[in-house]
């Protein structure tokens, strides 16, 4: 699906110049960013990315970690059954929900793709190429991924906010913190450090692409 997305908002790409770009080149990278949604991202932007909305996806998971009995023991458990199983190469996530299984965590339900998740918010794994059946598989980030860099804090969420203009804008302050899953107290403070046109003030204020 993602490949479908990227075909019908580029031109003269095909699906299988996609899954090369997310393979064979590691060019780009699927992950969990805006609002914890499935984004297709260049790779050299997934760290920073990660660093900036990670914490808050975080948060809104522990009442969910709680839900399915995943305690600081258990999570600890499977982050490291993650990672040493990566360290073979690339798996998905069923297969890693066996290791799970034999490491004595609970793999039924949701359990897996928790884990797999915090994991990847976490920074130890990621996204890696597509096999030819279509089903994705994971690999450790500190292998697949470029060496992170990029902007932090206030400049990466104005780094974000000028892609975003780029893209959707003119656009409410309100819109932006939507869009990005940040806080409004985070996006008002990065907007004002921007170089973008602001007018107006509070959620209703409208940001344009500096000309």
């Amino acid at each position: 699906m993602a490949a479908l997305g990227v075909r019908a908002r580029g031109s003269g790409l095909s699906a299988a110049d996609v899954y090369r770009a997310l393979g064979a080149e590691r060019s780009v990278v699927r992950g969990w960013f805006m609002r914890g949604t499935l984004y297709l991202v260049p790779a050299r932007d997934a760290g920073w990315l990660r660093e900036l909305l990670a914490p808050r996806l975080l948060r809104r998971s522990e009442r969910r970690y709680r839900e399915l009995g995943l305690g600081p023991d258990e999570l600890a458990l499977g982050e490291r059954v993650i990672t040493d199983s990566l360290a073979n190469g690339p798996l998905a996530r069923d297969e890693l929900a066996a290791r799970m299984t034999e490491a004595g965590l609970r793999s039924s339900g949701q359990v897996p793709f928790h884990l797999v998740h915090r994991s990847a918010l976490l920074g130890t794994a990621c996204f890696g190429p597509v096999r030819e059946d279509g089903s994705a598989t994971h690999v450790l980030a500190k292998d697949w991924l470029p060496d992170a860099g990029g902007p932090s804090g206030a400049d990466a969420v104005g780094v974000l906010l000028r892609r975003y203009l780029a893209a959707h804008g003119p656009a409410t302050v309100a819109d932006f913190a939507t869009w990005s899953g940040l806080g409004l107290p985070e996006v008002r403070s990065a907007g004002r450090r921007s170089d973008q046109p602001h007018h107006g003030g509070g959620r209703t204020g409208t940001w344009s692409v500096a000309p």
